[in-house]
């Protein structure tokens, strides 16, 4: 499971913000990516490996990191963009 909230750089939430997981390794996913709620906030239920995510959301500088999904841990990501 990986949570958290997007945010700018003075705090306050990023409605919408673009989030994209693509695993390391190559393989196929199933899941799509998806976008931070009113709160900033975001879900995602993703297989233990490791993962590319970059976050987008307009008027913003994209953010790219890699992040390791381990089975039964929850991930909380909080993650600041920068504006352009």
């Amino acid at each position: 499971m990986v949570t958290g909230t997007v945010t700018n750089a003075e705090g306050q939430p990023i409605e919408g913000a673009v989030l994209d997981f693509a695993r390391v390794d190559g393989l196929p996913m199933n899941e799509m990516g998806l976008a931070s709620l009113e709160d900033g906030t975001f879900e995602r239920d993703l297989a233990p490996t490791s993962y590319k995510l970059v976050v987008r959301a307009e008027g913003y500088v994209d953010y790219t990191d890699e992040v390791q999904v381990d089975a039964g841990v929850r991930l909380e990501l909080d993650i600041v963009l920068t504006s352009e």
